[in-house]
């Protein structure tokens, strides 16, 4: 699944540089909070040491990029990447003290409809596509590093500063199917939403 991934995020950066020479880009950059929500089905009967036991242990702040690709005034093509890490308290057991921390990745890809005229200096969208996601870190490592497809929408809006430079705001939701097992067989599933509110700045290049 690791390869998969890595070959998810070739792919979505490569498109938007391949067709900068058509139409407008903007690039930038985010900080964010990353919330996912959801509720686990717990598989195992026997206990697990490090692996939060519900999607919101895994919060935290992010950071990102993303860039835009405008075919034309109202359609586009938006990649967008996003970190984030989270530390979990210290569990105490007969065989000792256990501390583990939580690295969640996605990349995702999404086609992009703008609502607001032209001639403004602000600008409105929404977006719909899909992705991958990962979560990795010393909780997640026993289990190989879990990766998932996801679903996304997203919202967000951009504000003209000078000379190309923009404030961004957004919203976006991944939705997916999480399934944590091993060789030994199932630990958890269930259905998470991951919301990410991201703020940043962007340079258009066109």
């Amino acid at each position: 699944m690791s390869k998969q991934f890595v070959r998810c995020i070739i792919c979505a950066l490569a498109f938007p540089a391949a067709a900068s020479a058509q139409g407008a880009v903007e690039i930038g950059s985010f900080f964010a909070l990353y919330a996912p929500a959801g509720s686990y089905d717990h598989a195992a009967a026997y206990f697990r040491v490090g692996t939060p036991d519900h999607p919101s242990e895994n919060r935290g702040a992010a950071w990102g990029g993303e860039a835009r690709f405008w075919m034309n005034h109202a359609l586009g093509f938006q990649v967008q990447g996003l970190a984030s890490s989270a530390n979990h308290p210290t569990v105490y057991t007969p065989d000792g003290a256990f501390a583990s921390s939580t690295r969640v990745t996605s990349v995702t890809a999404q086609a992009v409809y703008r609502l607001s005229p032209t001639f403004t200096n602000s600008s409105f969208w929404f977006s719909a596509g899909g992705g991958m996601i990962r979560h990795s870190g010393s909780a997640y490592a026993p289990y190989g590093s879990p990766t998932h497809p996801v679903g996304a929408l997203g919202v967000g809006s951009t504000i003209s500063i000078s000379h190309g430079l923009k404030a961004n705001v957004g919203l976006t939701s991944l939705f997916y199917r999480w399934n944590l097992s091993d060789s030994n067989g199932l630990y958890q599933r269930g259905f998470e939403t991951d919301a990410l509110a991201h703020a940043g700045l962007s340079l258009s290049l066109r």
